[in-house]
């Protein structure tokens, strides 16, 4: 609900399709929020987690669980809930 940075301003995140139980194998904790579970496919609602840094960027001194981001500039494009902050 709010621009990320002045227009002409590039912000460029980086982003992996992974599964359930992807961070409990490679033994990165979550530092707030929830795993990704079984309910969280193709046919339910877009959800994401992202790293400490990223979530201290672009809300800093808020939580970042319940914000949604969107991967475009075009509004229409679906937004993305945070559901969890995993550690850096």
């Amino acid at each position: 609900g709010r621009p990320l940075r002045p227009q002409g301003q590039q912000v460029r995140i980086g982003y992996q399709l992974i599964w359930d139980g992807w961070f409990k194998t490679l033994g990165t904790p979550l530092g707030s929020g929830r795993d990704f579970d079984a309910h969280d496919d193709v046919d339910g609602p877009r959800v994401a987690i992202v790293n400490e840094s990223l979530a201290a960027s672009l809300w800093p001194g808020d939580a970042a669980v319940g914000k949604y981001v969107r991967l475009s500039r075009n509004p229409a494009a679906p937004a993305i809930e945070v559901i969890g902050v995993a550690t850096d």
